[in-house]
């Protein structure tokens, strides 16, 4: 007589689980939309390089939701383990980019980086602070306007390195979205666990400012 386990999950469980499924799948799609918009088999018209590009990007937001749900399983399962390295936070802020650049011209954003400190050397986590960049930079083209700038600017408070990023907020008859706030959650987490600081603030002018400071 064949005997059956019955697994049960709880909530998270679950979620993690789903969302560890879904990652594969969702990376192979990534793969392939990135061959058919590089013109890898065939010239597309306008609108249909338009039309994966837009495919393409919701796929990268995706694989970020995804990233978080597995993020914050993984931390709330144990604690965070950091490898920390000296690494250059210029290095740091061009891979995040390159990671979700493809968001932004959805929208037809730009970022631009203020470098206002000559000390860019830090020992953190790479792995780690490029989750929070790309997360801080997510949540920015998530709410910012079609056309605009987002700002990234990096500078010395005492000891301090600090990265602001900076964008405005796009207004109309849709209230404001804070959506699950789990990507900031992240972002938290991970920043103090390097013994830093994280805020975010939203100013009546209608701009919208995340940031974390690093030891």
């Amino acid at each position: 007589m064949l005997h059956q386990n019955k697994i049960t999950l709880n909530d998270t469980e679950f979620l993690a689980m789903l969302a560890h499924d879904m990652k594969t799948p969702v990376k192979a799609q990534v793969t392939a939309l990135k061959l058919l918009y590089s013109g890898a088999f065939g010239i597309l018209s306008k609108e249909a390089s338009n039309t994966i590009l837009n495919i393409l990007a919701s796929n990268k937001y995706l694989q970020l939701l995804l990233d978080n749900i597995l993020g914050d399983y993984r931390i709330n399962k144990s604690k965070i383990v950091l490898n920390k390295t000296k690494n250059d936070i210029r290095k740091t802020i061009e891979e995040s980019i390159k990671n979700i650049g493809i968001l932004f011209e959805t929208k037809e954003q730009k970022v631009e980086v203020n470098y206002l400190t000559e000390d860019f050397i830090k020992l953190y986590d790479e792995i780690e602070i490029q989750r929070v960049i790309i997360n801080l930079l997510s949540n920015a083209f998530e709410y910012s306007k079609e056309n605009s700038t987002i700002n990234i600017s990096v500078k010395t408070k005492g000891i301090n390195l600090s990265v602001e990023v900076k964008s405005k907020i796009k207004f109309d008859k849709t209230p404001y979205k804070t959506g699950t706030g789990l990507g900031l959650k992240i972002c938290e987490k991970i920043i103090f666990a390097h013994n830093g600081s994280f805020c975010k603030e939203k100013s009546e002018e209608g701009d919208f400012l995340t940031a974390f400071e690093l030891p």
